[in-house]
């Protein structure tokens, strides 16, 4: 079955495994849901300039999206609203929620990162201590940790997810 009319490239950004469903970037910086089970094209909405990093909440209700220039989006997927985060990390590389889905961070090719809650919906601290590129982030199962990824002598720092101190490089 073929899943796209558009004439354009498109990235893979996510299955949705719960709605049977895949997440595409369009090189117009557009984002569509497709429908696995049907085939058919589900929302379209614009997301920030050439979106670099991006991440659906475990129970698919979330997505966030963050461009090469700073530019970032929260999107409830049930109401269709969107919000600008004004999260302005350049470079965004990575993303990820907690298993709970009450945080998520996002993390930078210039290094470091942010974390936020969802309720309310405000920053809550910052990843520091990369002197070269963070690459990746993720939650530990319990929430209680962060683990980033990256360049150089720090390829790997563990933190406390309460303080978003250093534990370990």
């Amino acid at each position: 079955r073929e899943l796209s009319t558009h004439p354009m490239n498109v990235r893979p950004m996510a299955f949705l495994p719960r709605s049977e469903g895949i997440l595409l970037q369009h090189e117009n910086n557009s984002i569509s849901e497709w429908s696995l089970s049907t085939g058919r094209e589900t929302p379209v909405w614009q997301a920030p300039d050439r979106v670099r990093a991006w991440a659906v909440s475990e129970d698919e209700h979330w997505l966030t999206a963050f461009s090469y220039s700073g530019a970032s989006i929260f999107r409830d997927r049930s109401t269709r609203n969107q919000t600008n985060l004004g999260v302005n990390l350049p470079q965004a590389s990575g993303a990820n929620f907690s298993a709970d889905g009450r945080q998520f961070a996002v993390v930078s090719w210039i290094g470091g990162g942010k974390v936020w809650s969802l309720d309310p919906l405000r920053e809550l601290g910052t990843l520091r201590g990369f002197m070269q590129g963070t690459h990746s982030v993720v939650f530990s199962p319990n929430g209680d940790r962060l683990a980033a990824g990256g360049a150089g002598k720090e390829t790997l720092k563990l933190y406390d997810s309460v303080k978003y101190q250093e534990l370990l490089t």
